[in-house]
């Protein structure tokens, strides 16, 4: 069963206008903006969100029992229905499901079926009924719920020469910043330490001096003993 021939929940309470149903239960997601952009398809759906919501509320195991109760006539099954056993079996795999999901499957069924069901063949009747049905009750909310892009008016906004500005000083900034990094990583290798006499004075100092003849050649014996 595809989605374009679920019809709408009928109940007293929610009868939803065909345009409505149209857009919540076929086509693509896009067609809660559609509602959402029509005043009177938005109110409708907020009108009947809450609605939806409980009409996808889990059916919960009585009404199982009572849904399949028909078919226990129908196909003889009236001694093996009275074990608890039996109807957890059903209770347990279509609990989930809402009760028009339900009620609709045992109803198709209820033309087709040759024997007592399983539960595997109700629940492939009813998902589709459950899949729109939800599908409904999330687009209802969210068209409900949709606000209108806020646009800014043209005196809000910044005049361009402003923006750019910025965007120079932004630049200028993360230029900076970079530079700043780069200087942090950067490793700064130790100087060498040489080697000095008693005077303080290293080797390669004494002899540019000694060469320029600022001081004196210092004696051989001297450099010996050292």
């Amino acid at each position: 069963m595809s989605a374009l021939t679920v019809m709408p929940p009928n109940t007293t309470t929610f009868q939803p206008s065909p345009e409505l149903w149209q857009l919540l239960a076929t086509g693509p997601k896009e067609n809660l903006l559609e509602i959402a952009q029509v005043p009177a398809l938005k109110a409708e759906a907020a009108s009947c969100r809450r609605q939806l919501e409980i009409l996808c509320e889990p059916a919960g195991a009585q009404v199982v029992i009572g849904a399949l109760a028909p078919l226990v006539i129908v196909f003889g099954k009236g001694a093996e229905a009275e074990s608890p056993a039996f109807w957890r079996v059903y209770t347990d795999a279509l609990g989930d499901l809402p009760r028009i999901a339900l009620d609709r499957a045992v109803s198709e069924y209820q033309r087709t079926g040759r024997f007592f069901p399983k539960p595997a063949e109700i629940r492939d009747l009813a998902r589709p009924h459950a899949e729109v049905l939800r599908q409904a009750a999330y687009r209802a909310k969210q068209a409900a719920d949709h606000q209108p892009e806020q646009r800014l008016s043209d005196a809000d906004r910044l005049p361009a020469e402003k923006v750019q500005a910025l965007m120079a000083d932004f630049a200028k900034r993360m230029e900076g910043k970079d530079v700043l990094e780069r200087t942090r990583n950067r490793k700064v290798r130790p100087a060498p330490c040489a080697r000095v006499d008693e005077t303080g004075m290293s080797a390669e100092a004494r002899a540019l001096l000694e060469r320029q003849g600022a001081i004196k050649p210092k004696p051989a014996h001297q450099d010996q003993a050292a």
